[in-house]
């Protein structure tokens, strides 16, 4: 009965993201920035230059699930703690969903 209709939604949820996934890839490439790059001017952390400095920090993490046991990381404290809520968050999902 419910069976079924969980099925077509995991199947249009998994769409759905791959669609995000391309839309974002394809909006990316779409702003990037080319003049400076065709007049020959070497972009930071590519070619020859190496007096130019990139600041862009990137924070994340994550949590693999294994049964009972959590794997948790993370590059900083916040993001792991935001990491760790999203978890409980799916296994509480979870559980209301398969009960």
């Amino acid at each position: 009965m419910i069976g079924p209709m969980l099925l077509s939604f995991g199947m249009l949820m998994l769409l759905l993201g791959f669609a995000i996934v391309a839309l974002g890839m394809l909006a990316a490439v779409s702003q990037q920035k080319r003049p400076e790059y065709e007049q020959g001017v070497s972009q930071p952390g590519f070619g020859v230059g190496g007096n130019e400095k990139a600041d862009g920090k990137v924070k994340g993490g994550g949590v693999i699930l294994i049964g009972p046991i959590p794997i948790i990381f993370g590059t900083d404290r916040r993001s792991t703690e935001i990491v760790i809520m999203l978890a409980i968050i799916l296994m509480f999902l979870t559980y209301l969903l398969f009960r």
